[in-house]
């Protein structure tokens, strides 16, 4: 997909629906991605260090998740093609990489498919209103998402600004979530905590 985005660009001949067929076979793809790198660490971290390699795992991704976007900004606004040619470098590399990582303990034997299991996750949120509203906040926040699709239309028909505008919008959400790292490191709510992260998330 990032290979006919790159080629596509540069050969200006991307369509509306070439574009939207990408964006199938990309949700796809992820949607395969999400389970198997959920399920990947504990098949090849020993059970000694499952913890340390779950936070490692963690931070890196968040590392990945803030620094990414805003990195793809800034080399968009020197190229798109760029930032399309290097996502699918990245891409084929981890890809030769991952098929070399040898699973080493398979997964515990699950139980049979019955009503029980199926609303057990339902139980389980219910008598714990903590995950609740860590749920309800990560809904509401892929909800509000859809905010960067709207990004090409603020640089070029608002701000009048082209690539380059567009590469600053795609990298301000990234330098703003490492701000508020940093800031909330040093500085982190002691009260209130979860009021104060619903009316973040409202405003």
């Amino acid at each position: 997909a990032t290979a006919v985005l790159a080629i596509g660009t540069a050969g200006g001949w991307l369509t509306r629906e070439a574009l939207l067929a990408i964006v199938f076979v990309t949700g796809s793809a992820r949607a395969f991605e999400q389970t198997t790198m959920t399920t990947l660490l504990p098949g090849i971290a020993p059970a000694s260090l499952l913890s340390r390699a779950t936070a490692a795992g963690a931070s890196a991704t968040q590392i990945a998740v803030i620094g990414g976007p805003a990195m793809g900004g800034l080399l968009y606004a020197v190229s798109p093609i760029l930032v399309y040619a290097l996502c699918c470098t990245l891409y084929f590399t981890s890809s030769i990489l991952i098929s070399n990582v040898k699973v080493e303990r398979n997964a515990s034997s699950r139980e049979p498919v019955s009503i029980a299991v199926l609303f057990a996750g339902f139980r389980y949120i219910r008598h714990n209103p903590i995950i609740l509203g860590i749920i309800s906040l990560d809904l509401f926040a892929v909800i509000l998402g859809g905010v960067y699709a709207l990004l090409p239309v603020f640089a070029r028909d608002i701000f009048h600004a082209g690539p380059w505008g567009l590469g600053l919008l795609r990298a301000s959400p990234g330098v703003g979530a490492l701000i508020a790292a940093i800031i909330l490191t040093h500085r982190p709510p002691r009260q209130w905590v979860g009021r104060i992260i619903f009316s973040a998330v409202g405003i």
